[in-house]
């Protein structure tokens, strides 16, 4: 990695780089079906069961063969794909292959689609392989709804299926040369590395080469994203991976991910960066759910959509929502259906972590051996995950569902009302003090709330209100089939049923282990038993803390006894508004974080009469993303003293840059531990049960990773100076004490608002 990032070298004389993709992906590039649903893996199962019963009573011996591979030659890239059908078994007429697609309405006009297209070029691989002139094709469709089969045959010659994956294979050869361009290589964009940059690179390196994770803890100034994106792109161009993702959960930062990728690549070697974005946020309609049947650019897609691709692939720049939506308008397909094509053959790929990490939201086509996934911000990933796929069926949902599908069918009010003697019964456990946290799952719960499901989904022509109210009781369904992996079953103040993610870290391996290799970071990464546990490490995988690049002595940590406790709230607020005057006395820009908003609330009229001079901006409960960049603006615009009222752990947090200036200081108020929550008890209960630390996994760790992420918006560069003033008894503590990060100075206890002035005068020289 050394001589690479100084010399790369040309990638003449080496091997092809490969791109490897699903047989449904490959598919996809060129033929896909916009008009029936997306697949459903457990409905193909429940096809493919009643399949093979039926092959059984007729005696016929009915398999899943093996998928069979296709090797195209697009001149720099070689493109593979697994192609597989449904099923295979020797007729009297010779062999029938299956290809199986389900639906739950009517069944489809044509008798096309993706899982019948790629079962055909199965059997043109089949026939190259066996030698047969012929063979039979099934095009099977499943009706989820009733259970129903419908079957179309036709006997198809060999020649016929070769010269359709002759056809295939020049439309895929004329698109990929357009995305992964020969002859281009990768660079670093910077003349020299920062310090330590050389360390993370060769880590990252390593563990791409070996498929383990890296767990990396890299401090604010390492330069964690092309630290790590360039070994990524390296690996890419000798043809070690075929695709890098790069997940983080902020579109700002996604946008810098892309221009870092596209700095790295000017020569187009793998194509523009793809920044993915949900279907709902680019919808021409403006429809919250998609209602792909009532969709004009759904109907007849994709006969556009291969042009709309070429087109986009063809394009300069990042391929970003606007970028992408502007090509889908001119061809008229979806945008977001537009960007998934593209996604097939990026090199580079930036979205969220849901797109990787969430399994009811994750692209499946995507996952492979040959894939590194970058997660960024990493110590934010367990909580999302667990948010995601937590589930709870209460009172307020059985009431929608009597509003929105009034009236309701008898066989619907009966599975209401005995999901209703479900709460019933558990209100009655809460008022004779019975316990409220669980690890095994309620199966009358699970019964009653099937069986309203099932026959709810019956419906003809179902509502978007429909839509979200079957939603929330499949998603209740989901983490029913889940509970082994984490789950607790929380009983609700109303006597509803929760089904809370405790331990979201088998979810997280589980998605993992679909790539190549992962490498985890974040400037918060500690304590390392914790995130390794959280993030469902390996003993194989590796955790490493880099040391920060930036001058201690720039810095300065003071701790302030203070009683931030909701009951020593109120007798506190005239000694905190003394201390951050104190601190915030010298013109300057500052973030002053409480621990909620009524906090906030209560200590700005202090804070505003000790700092009469000073500019006092408070953030708000909700903002958008407008509102957030103004903010921010007349921050860095303040004359004088600048000081900004926000929460921890909420919009400015994590991720504050100010463009034009430095913070000067931060005041943490509080040690970050979260207020009590359903959640956060139930993880509690769930890690106390697994004979760990609860109050610590569910509260203190996480809590105390915001104050980390608050004090990391500092010391942003090599000669940014500034402080942070701690307030909070605990903070004495040895406990939360030995959270604090490795270079920390020693920090410097201020009992009063005199002693935080003579800190701040001895660190600048003052005195």
């Amino acid at each position: 990695m050394a001589e690479e990032t100084k010399k790369p070298a040309s990638p003449a004389g080496e091997a092809k780089r490969t791109l490897r993709l699903t047989g449904e992906g490959f598919v996809s590039l060129f033929c896909r079906d916009f008009d029936s649903p997306a697949r459903d893996p457990a409905l193909t199962e429940k096809a493919l069961s009643r399949i093979r019963s039926a092959a059984k009573k007729a005696g016929i011996e009915y398999r899943i063969p093996e998928a069979l591979e296709l090797e195209v030659d697009c001149g720099g890239t070689v493109l593979t794909a697994s192609v597989s059908c449904s099923g295979i078994y020797c007729g009297e007429g010779g062999t029938v292959i299956d290809g199986i697609a389900v639906h739950w309405g009517a069944y489809p006009v044509s008798s096309g689609g993706s899982a019948h297209t790629e079962a055909r070029l199965y059997a043109a691989l089949y026939c190259r392989s066996s030698g047969e002139e012929s063979v039979t094709l099934r095009k099977i469709y499943y009706c989820g709804s009733n259970g129903s089969v419908k079957i179309f045959s036709e006997k198809v010659s060999a020649g016929t299926l070769e010269e359709e994956l002759y056809a295939a294979c020049g439309r895929v050869k004329l698109a990929v040369p357009r995305v992964r361009r020969e002859g281009a290589a990768v660079r670093f964009p910077f003349s020299a590395l920062r310090e330590g940059q050389r360390e993370l690179m060769e880590d990252c390196y390593r563990a791409i080469r070996r498929k383990t994770d890296l767990l990396a803890c890299a401090p604010t100034g390492t330069g964690k994203t092309l630290s790590f994106l360039y070994p990524g792109l390296k690996a890419l161009e000798k043809g070690r991976i075929s695709r890098v993702i790069f997940v983080t959960p902020r579109g700002s930062v996604q946008r810098q991910i892309a221009a870092a990728a596209s700095s790295c690549d000017p020569g187009r070697a793998f194509g523009q960066p793809l920044i993915l974005f949900s279907r709902q946020s680019a919808c021409p309609q403006g429809a919250e759910r998609c209602l792909r049947d009532k969709c004009p650019l759904f109907c007849g897609m994709g006969s556009r959509i291969y042009a709309a691709l070429l087109e986009l692939i063809g394009s300069d720049g990042v391929l970003d929502r606007e970028t992408v939506s502007s090509c889908a308008a001119r061809h008229g397909v979806c945008p977001y259906e537009l960007a998934m094509s593209a996604a097939r053959l990026c090199g580079v790929i930036v979205g969220d972590y849901n797109f990787v990490f969430d399994p009811v939201a994750s692209l499946d086509f995507l996952a492979d051996s040959r894939t590194l996934v970058l997660c960024d911000e990493a110590h934010g990933l367990p909580d999302r995950i667990s948010g995601a796929l937590s589930a709870v069926v209460d009172g307020d949902v059985l009431n929608k569902i009597r509003e929105v599908f009034d009236p309701l069918t008898p066989g619907e009010l009966k599975a209401a009302e005995d999901l209703e003697a479900v709460f019933a019964a558990n209100r009655a456990r809460l008022a004779d003090g019975g316990d409220r946290f669980f690890r095994e799952p309620s199966q009358e719960a699970l019964k009653a709330s099937d069986a309203l499901l099932r026959l709810l989904r019956l419906r003809p022509e179902p509502t978007p209100e429909m839509t979200e109210l079957t939603g929330s009781l499949r998603a209740f369904a989901r983490a029913h089939a889940a509970f082994s992996r984490g789950y607790v079953r929380a009983i609700t103040q109303s006597g509803g049923e929760a089904l809370i993610l405790a331990d979201p870290s088998d979810f997280i391996r589980s998605a993992r282990d679909a790539f190549g290799s992962a490498v985890y970071f974040s400037a918060t990464l500690l304590p390392e038993e914790y995130y390794s546990r959280v993030l469902g490490m390996k003993p194989s995988d590796e955790f490493v803390s880099y040391p920060s690049p930036f001058d201690p002595s720039n810095f300065l940590i003071m701790l302030s006894p203070l009683k931030t406790s909701i009951s020593g709230r109120g007798a506190s607020l005239n000694r905190l508004g003394s201390l951050v005057a104190a601190a915030c006395s010298k013109p300057g820009r500052y973030i002053v974080f409480f621990p909620s908003f009524e906090y906030l609330n209560s200590a700005e009229k202090h804070l505003k009469l000790r700092l009469p001079a000073a500019r006092i901006i408070s953030q708000k409960p909700v903002m958008s993303g407008a509102e957030r960049r103004a903010f921010l603006r007349r921050l860095e615009e303040s004359r004088g003293t600048g000081i900004a009222l926000c929460v921890l752990g909420g919009l400015f947090a994590e991720g504050v840059e100010l463009s034009g200036a430095s913070l000067d200081g931060v005041v943490i108020v509080g040690t970050g531990m979260p207020p009590p929550s359903e959640d956060r008890e139930a993880a509690g209960f769930y890690f106390e049960d697994a004979g760990l630390d609860g109050k610590a996994y569910s509260y203190a760790l996480p809590g105390f990773n915001r104050v980390l992420q608050a004090v990391g918006r500092v010391i942003r560069k090599d000669d940014d100076v500034g402080f942070a003033l701690l307030c909070d008894d605990r903070y004495l503590d040895g406990g939360i004490s030995q959270l604090f990060a490795p270079h920390w100075d020693e920090p410097v206890i201020c009992p009063d608002a005199s002693d935080v002035r003579r800190a701040l005068m001895r660190f600048r020289g003052e005195i």
